[in-house]
């Protein structure tokens, strides 16, 4: 059975069982209007990586969004967690080694930009 932030769930809704509760475990905490403007503008997604067997919530920000704001973010997170009395991932009742990866910046598609530059030079 897996659990996110004492909840049930599935491998699938993990990132949005994520958001969720954050929203809920924010609730009476101070700045939390903030936390949750910057929370709900984001793409919350859950990764697993097999091979080391950490789970990874990656939580991707508009690009509007800058360090100062990704600062605050994270420690609103660690303060959350900090007051937790359950797991953040757990798997059949084991806590999992996870990770929260933040970011706003926009990945450049390499792919596109090579075959966007050749159609180019073709032309």
């Amino acid at each position: 059975m897996w659990r996110v932030l004492g909840v049930e769930t599935t491998v699938v809704r993990s990132g949005d069982v994520w958001k969720k509760r954050m929203v809920e475990l924010s609730k009476r905490r101070k700045n939390k209007e903030r936390f949750i403007e910057l929370l709900k503008s984001a793409d919350v997604n859950y990764w697993f990586d097999g091979a080391k067997e950490v789970h990874a919530f990656y939580i991707k920000f508009p690009e509007s969004v800058g360090p100062e704001d990704l600062r605050f973010f994270k420690e609103f997170i660690e303060k959350v967690r900090s007051s937790l009395k359950v797991p953040v991932i757990e798997v059949d009742g084991i806590p999992q080694e996870y990770r929260i990866v933040l970011t706003s910046e926009e990945e450049e598609d390499v792919y596109r930009r090579r075959s966007s530059d050749k159609e180019q030079e073709a032309q």
